[in-house]
């Protein structure tokens, strides 16, 4: 405590990502979330015939993880 003083600092607790940057993890968040979604819509549109093909799948799951990034949305976390 006294060096933190001396030095006019403060100690501060905090949760940082283990093994990558925080950046790094919410990219990995909102892909998941974005595949969990497209996935789920896909499976409903196949039942009636109109599944996509696995390119635009990708795009698909691309562009919406982008959306929920640049949201950062409380539902990454969920």
């Amino acid at each position: 405590m006294r060096l933190g003083q001396a030095l006019d600092l403060k100690f501060i607790y905090a949760f940082v990502p283990s093994n990558e940057s925080f950046e790094k993890l919410v990219k990995d968040r909102a892909t998941k979330l974005a595949e969990h979604i497209v996935l789920r819509t896909n499976h409903n549109m196949a039942l009636e015939d109109q599944a996509i093909d696995h390119e635009r799948l990708k795009e698909s799951i691309q562009e919406l993880a982008l959306e929920i990034k640049a949201e950062v949305r409380r539902a990454l976390w969920d």
